[in-house]
């Protein structure tokens, strides 16, 4: 018995892709994704939502220097229990 299938070439299959999220804390403290105002308890779904189809999952969170500790470490853990692999912290401006 012959069976005729059609696979999918390799240019039209969907591969997952090496990302990087971006999580941005304000001087005023306000977390953003995707340049959308996020509430720190909604960090985690947004970010899961973000790293599905990335092959790696990481995370930086980019925080104005003067923002609270307490502030920072909740943000970083909702990042890590949203599934990052790796969650980077600068409080300087990106390269490039």
């Amino acid at each position: 018995m012959k069976l005729d299938i059609n696979r999918p070439s390799a240019s039209s299959a969907s591969q997952a892709e090496s990302k990087i999220v971006r999580v941005y804390i304000d001087n005023t403290g306000e977390v953003y994704i995707d340049n959308q105002p996020v509430k720190v308890w909604a960090i985690q779904s947004k970010v899961r939502d973000l790293l599905r189809t990335a092959t790696e999952k990481n995370v930086l969170v980019i925080t104005d220097d003067n923002i609270p500790v307490n502030k920072l470490i909740d943000v970083v853990d909702e990042c890590r229990m949203s599934g990052a692999k790796d969650v980077a912290v600068s409080t300087t401006k990106e390269m490039g």
